[in-house]
């Protein structure tokens, strides 16, 4: 219950769980995701868009 407390006021990135919406579409990132991945910051779209970028150089 803490954990969805500290993400309703923001705090989701200080417990590891990652943030609640994506940084580059404004999404929001679900929990599943956050939970596998602590730390992310990207919703599963945008990460990949991210590495094929990364690839391609």
């Amino acid at each position: 219950m803490a954990a969805l407390i500290d993400i309703a006021r923001g705090d989701a990135g200080k417990e590891g769980l990652g943030a609640p919406v994506c940084a580059w579409c404004d999404s929001p990132i679900p929990m599943a995701r956050r939970l596998a991945m602590p730390g992310c910051t990207l919703c599963v779209s945008c990460q990949e868009d991210k590495e094929h970028l990364k690839e391609r150089g």
